[in-house]
């Protein structure tokens, strides 16, 4: 299979390294155009005024200058690799990407580019709220997407992709979810510089939860009980389809 990876660490960071290792050692044709450093919760931005620098790093291996969803987007109407590949993998993050975290995640937005650019697309992710460091097992992971990537793949199309949390210490149990709103534990201190302005930073006050409002058991509830999470999500946002419903009453 063809395969472009992507990731919002950083070319030489996170699982992407372990994922181009494995993949190759199992006949993969791989292609890689990832950020030159780290663009966490870049969400869907992109560069649409300066120009983007690739570099090299391999045959048909690039680093470049843009966020992730451009990484996608240039490579693909760029014609950078030889054609279009089957399947666009972005990841391994360093970190969960779970419910709410896939508005906010690079990750997830080069995967959502990849559909907005007519080709398939998966992200993967490993870890638990707040735990952020190096300890993660990323080969086992690769070698899990490696061994079910033709079922991965049928889970595919051009309306959706397949969103993936592995927990850490890695698991090969799975469990299909739902998504809800993750309570992030952020508040901000205001440090005062003069006296028009201020200075304010995000600072880190208790435990992660999530809500799911009634929708069943999350994806974060899932990885923190050390099963792999898989959510299919949709690439266009959704309506609010009670809302639409009183809006055609209030406008009709």
């Amino acid at each position: 299979m063809k395969l472009l990876l992507v990731n919002d660490d950083g070319y030489n960071k996170g699982g992407l390294p372990a994922l181009i290792k494995v993949l190759e050692e199992r006949g993969h044709e791989v292609w890689v155009s990832a950020p030159d450093g780290n663009r966490s919760a870049f969400s869907h931005s992109m560069n649409l005024t300066k120009p983007i620098v690739f570099t090299a790093f391999g045959k048909n291996k690039y680093y470049c200058s843009g966020t992730p969803s451009d990484c996608v987007l240039y490579s693909i109407r760029g014609n950078i690799f030889p054609s279009l590949p089957d399947l666009i993998i972005s990841g391994i993050n360093n970190g969960p990407n779970c419910s709410t975290d896939i508005s906010y995640s690079g990750t997830c937005a080069a995967a959502r580019e990849a559909i907005y650019q007519h080709v398939p697309a998966i992200a993967l992710s490993q870890g638990t709220p707040g735990q952020f460091d190096d300890k993660y097992d990323y080969e086992s992971c690769a070698n899990w997407v490696a061994d079910n990537l033709d079922k991965l793949k049928e889970l595919t199309s051009l309306e959706s992709f397949v969103n993936i949390n592995f927990p850490n210490p890695f698991s090969e149990e799975v469990e299909l979810g739902s998504i809800g709103f993750v309570k992030y534990p952020v508040g901000a201190n205001i440090i005062k510089i003069d006296d028009n302005s201020f200075m304010m930073e995000l600072k880190g006050e208790g435990e992660f939860g999530i809500d799911m409002k009634g929708r069943g058991k999350g994806d974060l509830e899932l990885v923190h009980e050390g099963k792999i999470a898989i959510n299919v999500i949709s690439s266009l946002p959704a309506l609010d389809e009670e809302m639409m419903k009183k809006a055609r009453g209030l406008f009709s």
